[in-house]
């Protein structure tokens, strides 16, 4: 059998992502089928690899793909698309032909057999004690400074703070927590009718199971953000009853989800403010609670939990090589050693 599909031989290889996206991906998240419709639309559509019949696709065609990418993918026309990003493409394109095999429209699945470039690793950037001092100082009086505070304290993402809402604030034997359920996102509205916008903000469920957790907080966070909450619903008594009855932690003038461009502004400005002049992004206060644990000696099995991360193996790879502070303050105790140095004079 050589698997050729009887109903259509002519199939090609875009026809098919697009059958495959359409018809068997009915599972999966938004913005996954916001990433794949790119994929598709964008790198694959415009390349001759799209015209290829199914039937006739095979691992040389693939790997042309693979060069092409790595030399001439963005879409900008400026150059190579990273790793990551290559490496995201034909896992799609990996689980299409699958289906594909399953389908019997092709014998057996030429993605197996392709050849990546290794993911160079990213040096994860974090601020230093100085650049922290002067951010939370700019950050005092600004309308959503707790947003500075949460994700400092507790390295939560953006996507997972701005979907916090007040019941998200738990306690069980007297430690504070958040509970992390959720996670709000801009994706495209694939049901959007004439007119409407082509974007959506959306709350769903986090993407894995290891990001549905409890981040607790410290004390001094916790009272923070009690206050930040009891402020609030003062303020939702003056509102005639308009205000939110579940309101989200950072929120507009109702209690109701603010866009995550718009907490990006407000962040942008708070950094000017602070007079720091590198590129801050909310995602680096992230890096800098992760690399605080490690130098406050925290395991990597619980940084690994409070971040969400699906392995111990993901977290160490992406923080240890960044604790150069915590490395000489272990190789410290070996200063004993040293002793055989002055011993035996200069080498």
């Amino acid at each position: 059998m050589k698997g050729i599909s009887v109903l259509n031989p002519n199939l090609t290889f875009l026809d098919w992502l697009r059958k495959w996206l359409t018809s068997y991906c009915i599972n999966i998240r938004d913005s996954t089928r916001m990433n794949y419709t790119t994929y598709i639309e964008k790198h694959i559509c415009h390349h001759k690899i799209s015209r290829v019949v199914l039937k006739d696709l095979t691992t040389n065609d693939l790997q042309d793909f693979v060069v092409y990418l790595q030399q001439n993918g963005k879409l900008n026309g400026s150059g190579g698309l990273s790793s990551k990003t290559i490496r995201n493409i034909f896992q799609m394109i990996y689980k299409a032909l699958k289906q594909a095999v399953g389908n019997q429209y092709i014998a057996s699945n030429p993605a197996n057999y392709i050849t990546q470039s290794k993911a160079s690793p990213q040096e994860a950037c974090f601020l230093s004690k100085s650049e922290q001092h002067r951010l939370l100082c700019a950050c005092q009086g600004e309308y959503w400074s707790i947003g500075v505070i949460l994700m400092l304290f507790t390295g939560i993402r953006i996507g997972k703070l701005l979907a916090l809402q007040h019941d998200d604030l738990q306690y069980e034997s007297d430690i504070a927590y958040l509970n992390i359920q959720k996670s709000l996102q801009r994706v495209t509205d694939y049901k959007k009718t004439s007119g409407s916008n082509k974007t959506i903000l959306r709350v769903s469920a986090p993407k894995t199971n290891h990001s549905i957790r409890k981040i607790p907080l410290l004390p001094e966070v916790r009272d923070i953000l009690e206050q930040h909450i009891s402020n609030q619903k003062l303020l939702s008594s003056k509102c005639s009853g308009l205000y939110e009855k579940n309101p989200h932690i950072i929120c507009n003038e109702l209690g109701k989800w603010i866009d995550p461009t718009t907490f990006r502004k407000c962040f942008t400005h708070m950094v000017e403010k602070a007079g720091l002049s590198r590129k801050i992004t909310p995602h680096m206060l992230r890096h800098t609670f992760a690399s605080q644990s490690l130098q406050c000696g925290m395991d990597l099995k619980h940084i690994s939990s409070l971040l969400g991360h699906y392995s111990t193996d993901f977290t160490a790879r992406t923080y240890v090589h960044t604790d150069l502070v915590g490395e000489y303050l272990a190789m410290s105790h070996m200063r004993e050693n040293t002793s055989i140095l002055r011993a035996g004079g200069s080498l």
